[in-house]
């Protein structure tokens, strides 16, 4: 009955097709008739740009300004009685051009920039812009080493960090203000730090170098926050963010102004707003990619401190005599800097843009995932300026992104305590992890640090939450339980908590194949291709909690184990297991 049922679908289908191909002569025409007014190719599809900086095709890059424009002033018959000025929108490419933001540029370039703000600060100077169009080299064409020199001195006259490479950071990621519509994901900069550590005297030095910069707001309304950015897409700098945070009955809740912060980050983010628009309410789509400064003394929760680098600020010594120095908004020197970078820009951007899309270049470091996005736009511009500082902010980005994975999950936590619990039992050669079990020995373990134990509720929502939810199974009669294997705990738990790794014996987890994109199937190995590994057996319990690649791949392709090393020997060379004969 069941094949019966597949043969009337096929031949269903097949009939459609057919009567689908012979079309009459006259709806046919008719057809193409109605095609004539829409537009099938997609090069000839206008599409929507970021008036600021953007692509205007794969040759051309582009900064919008508002220029101050002479026009005439006339009388109702046309006669002109004189001349005012107005700020006029324009885009200076890297071909040392200067075209108005008109109709024409919609159909020239099939762009449209929208929208196009009425009000936009200059802060590429007048001069320089002028001798750049006229091609007149004025100001001395410096390397990218020497303009990152003159971009980091700043931060190294008036700031103190205890880690020297923040200088470069901060450097690096106001340079990068200057082209992150190249990028798909660009980091949120958080500031922390007790009071009088140089939070705020950080993102003085950076407003006045970084592209766009807003002046550094103080709990912003949200409607400033949100028309500011989808008009202006600046870089944004907002101080005392212990305002966007609530805590209440122990739970952190967010205002609504922590949506855009968290959207700024990915390209294409948009936040829907039902606006007023004359007499009836619309739809608004706010666009809200652009780069973001935060200080705080809290710090940052949830998903906005997941997207973020966070710098700790620490006191300078006394006898530190950039303690008692303040960056000047009206010093000329600012004005120099970012005329630099302007031009630096349009010269370097396809070598930036290039780099960040080199997949190969990123591949063999242990940056991955989201650590990788919100550190490779830094890697990207650090690669173009030599070869020993992308080396330098990869080792330093490893380092900050293993102490986020450790600070995840905290030791006081009970998250903690209760997946140590868990990997007792595992160890124990226990498979079926009851959560009554595991509140009863939390009791034992914990009696003396004068806690509450958690509810059964309360352990079953938190192995739910860190990755266990599939593996747990229908109640029975002695209550809920999970049947977890030790090669699945690893598979969960050794991401998101390096330390319980350092306590575990557990043997070390293989990993999984590598896909590859072009050939789309599991990428080859170079050692022992072909013969199958005594460890498959352990692979396939990994593939029970989800990974079907295993699975279809297992049969057809035979490869090596790799191994995770753990932080214990995270030191030692090599990671390859040879599979036994």
């Amino acid at each position: 009955m069941v094949e019966k049922d597949k043969k009337n679908k096929i031949m269903s289908k097949e009939k459609i097709l057919k009567d689908v191909k012979k079309l009459s002569p006259i709806d046919l025409e008719k057809t193409k008739q109605a095609m004539k007014f829409y537009i099938f190719d997609e090069d000839k599809i206008i599409k929507n740009r970021i008036f600021s900086q953007s692509k205007l095709n794969e040759q051309i890059f582009c900064f919008g300004l508002l220029l101050t424009k002479e026009i005439d002033l006339k009388d109702k018959k046309g006669n002109v009685v004189g001349k005012e000025q107005e700020e006029s929108p324009v885009i200076i490419t890297s071909k040392k051009e200067l075209i108005e933001a008109t109709k024409e540029v919609e159909i020239d370039y099939k762009i449209k920039f929208n929208p196009i703000p009425s009000h936009l600060p200059l802060r590429w100077s007048r001069e320089s812009i002028e001798n750049f169009l006229k091609d007149e080299d004025i100001q001395p064409d410096l390397s990218p080493e020497e303009v990152f020199s003159k971009v980091k001195k700043p931060y190294e006259d008036f700031c103190f960090f205890r880690e020297p490479t923040w200088y470069k950071v901060n450097a690096l990621l106001d340079m990068d203000t200057y082209c992150f519509s190249l990028f798909d994901t660009f980091p949120i900069k958080e500031e922390r730090g007790l009071q009088g550590t140089g939070k705020t005297k950080c993102m003085k030095v950076s407003k006045n170098i970084s592209c766009n910069a807003t002046e550094i707001m103080i709990n912003p309304s949200e409607a400033t926050l949100f028309r500011e950015t989808h008009d202006k897409r600046p870089t944004k700098y907002i101080d005392e963010a212990e305002k966007l945070f609530t805590i209440k009955k122990g739970q952190v809740e967010s205002d609504s102004r922590v949506e855009l912060i968290n959207g700024s980050c990915s390209r294409g983010s948009v936040i829907p707003r039902m606006e007023k628009i004359g007499n009836r309410f619309v739809c608004v789509y706010y666009q809200v990619f652009s780069p973001t400064r935060i200080g705080s003394i809290k710090g940052l929760f949830g998903a906005t401190e997941d997207r973020t680098i966070t710098q700790i600020h620490t006191r300078s010594p006394d006898n530190d005599a950039r303690g008692e120095t303040e960056p000047d908004d009206n010093n000329p020197e600012w004005i120099i800097l970012r005329d630099y970078l302007y031009l630096f820009t349009l010269k370097y951007w396809k070598k930036i843009e290039d780099a960040y899309r080199n997949e190969s270049l990123y591949k063999d470091l242990k940056l991955k995932k989201r650590d990788l996005q919100i550190w490779k736009p830094l890697l990207a511009l650090a690669e173009v300026i030599n070869h020993e500082l992308f080396l330098e902010i990869n080792t330093f980005a490893e380092k900050i992104s293993l102490q986020r994975r450790e600070d995840f999950i905290t030791e006081d936590s009970w998250d903690f305590k209760i997946l140590k619990i868990v990997l007792e039992k595992l160890e124990s050669g226990e498979n079926m992890i009851r959560p009554k079990e595991i509140k009863e020995k939390y009791k034992q373990k914990y009696s003396e640090e004068s806690e509450r134990s958690p509810h059964e509720k309360t352990i079953i929502k938190i192995l739910d939450q860190v990755g266990f939810k599939d593996l747990r199974k229908p109640r029975d009669n002695k209550g809920n339980y999970y049947l977890i294997t030790k090669e699945n705990f690893s598979l969960i738990i050794n991401p998101i908590c390096p330390i319980l790794s350092t306590l575990s014996t557990l043997p070390t987890l293989p990993t999984l194949p590598l896909y590859n994109k072009d050939k789309n199937s599991v990428g080859e190995v170079k050692e022992s291709v072909g013969k199958k590994s005594e460890s498959v057996a352990d692979v396939e319990n990994v593939a029970s909690v989800g990974n079907k690649r295993w699975k279809e791949n297992k049969e057809s392709t035979k490869i090596p184990i790799i191994k995770i090393k753990s932080a214990q020997d995270s030191k030692n060379k090599g990671g390859v297991e040879k599979p036994k004969k």
